[in-house]
């Protein structure tokens, strides 16, 4: 069994709640202690690979939330692709997005470039406090087995999702 399987009766730890607050498209109805956050930038191979592991996962009753963010620079290109997650409503929509992010981009008004901005800083600052590089994919969560929140890399890897979300 994977650090994120098995039910969760413990508060919520502060790093899960703080995650939580960020914006980004939530597909499932967990609580925050039942959901995965993943922090991506649409333009990263690592994050659609990631997301793609995650499939089979969300068709069994995951819930994942995807925090878009610009952290490969160039938000210039990058913003109007992440913007577009910030608009996705299901599903269906982040499949699509995610299939073909050159293909599905949004405006950008203040809000929008203030939500990005702050999911930006929110994930320097967790890999600051974990004293780690910072990348995307970034998964967060709270760990099964110890209560805590906790910072994943790697879900790229199928290794890395089956310690975080055991087998299907």
């Amino acid at each position: 069994n994977g650090s994120f399987v098995g039910p969760f009766t413990g508060p919520t730890p502060t790093s899960i709640k703080a995650i939580d607050e960020r914006s980004g498209v939530k597909l499932g109805k967990g609580d925050m202690n039942d959901t995965l956050y993943v922090m991506v930038d649409p333009r990263c191979p690592y994050c659609h690979q990631a997301y793609e592991n995650l499939k089979p996962y969300m068709d069994k009753g995951l819930t994942v939330k995807i925090i878009p963010t610009v952290a490969l620079g160039n938000p210039t290109q990058g913003a109007p692709m992440a913007n577009a997650m910030l608009k996705a409503t299901n599903r269906t929509e982040m499949d699509a997005i995610m299939a073909d992010p050159t293909a599905h981009t949004a405006p950008l008004n203040d809000a929008d470039k203030t939500a990005l901005d702050t999911n930006l800083a929110f994930l320097f600052a967790a890999f600051e406090q974990a004293k780690q590089n910072p990348g995307v994919p970034a998964a967060f969560f709270v760990d099964r087995k110890t209560g805590k929140g906790r910072l994943v890399m790697g879900l790229y890897e199928q290794n890395v999702v089956k310690e975080v979300l055991g087998d299907l």
